[in-house]
């Protein structure tokens, strides 16, 4: 049994010991610094991965292409992009001019584009294998697809809770190889990284440096580049 004087001491140790633990705080939280993801804070440190993959296959972002959401990739790493065409499922978005489910598709003419990019949206498909065999109908022989797809990361409900699927390389090289005949699948990430995306840090929260490593037990997002 301490005594008072000692006690006390004891006390001032535990609550210094706690002041200076910085994994206690990351330990005992039971919500996320950000639930809408990274953007309130800064960039999604996913995207640093990303936007390297896509400018790194900026040459494949040429002539006739096709994405979906909006033409920000695009816009930022084309080349010599002669027509840019928006895919989306919901007809309320006026950036898009190509109105269809990929999933069933049939109303896209066939070999009609140069690149498909297809970023971060696998996951909320109900089938992506049909969804793969409508990008590669689409694509003109020797077309790209450029893909994204997360391993890890929140179970994302901005779209009505459609999130469904997550992947692992080996599942991608399975999954796009069953449709594909060129196929290069890359896992990024490492626990830094997946840790800051769970907790919804942004990638400016971090020294870059920490997310260059890759360790493939803790890939945050696979990518694959596929050719027709």
């Amino acid at each position: 049994m301490l005594g008072g004087g000692k006690y006390r001491a004891w006390r001032v140790r535990q609550r210094l010991r706690r002041a200076v633990n910085p994994v206690r705080p990351v330990l005992y939280r039971s919500k996320p610094f950000s639930r809408w993801g990274a953007e309130p804070r800064g960039t999604a440190i996913c995207r640093i991965y990303i936007d390297a993959f896509v400018a790194r296959h900026g040459a494949d972002v040429t002539g006739r292409v096709l994405e979906v959401g909006d033409r920000w990739y695009t816009q930022r790493f084309g080349q010599n992009v002669t027509t840019s065409d928006v895919l989306d499922v919901d007809p309320a978005n006026e950036r898009a001019t190509v109105v269809a489910d990929l999933c069933a598709a049939d109303d896209i003419p066939s070999d009609c584009y140069d690149c498909f990019l297809l970023i971060q949206t696998l996951q909320y498909l109900v089938d992506p294998w049909a969804a793969l065999r409508h990008v590669r109908r689409v694509l003109r022989p020797g077309g790209v697809l450029l893909a994204t797809v997360p391993t890890m990361q929140r179970v994302d409900d901005s779209y009505g809770g459609i999130d469904r699927w997550r992947f692992t390389p080996r599942g991608c090289q399975d999954l796009f190889g069953s449709v594909f005949s060129g196929v290069e699948v890359e896992g990024r990430g490492n626990l830094t990284a997946v840790i800051g995306q769970t907790l919804g840090l942004a990638s400016e929260e971090f020294s870059r440096r920490r997310f260059e490593p890759y360790d493939p037990d803790y890939p945050l997002v696979v990518l694959v580049r596929a050719v027709k």
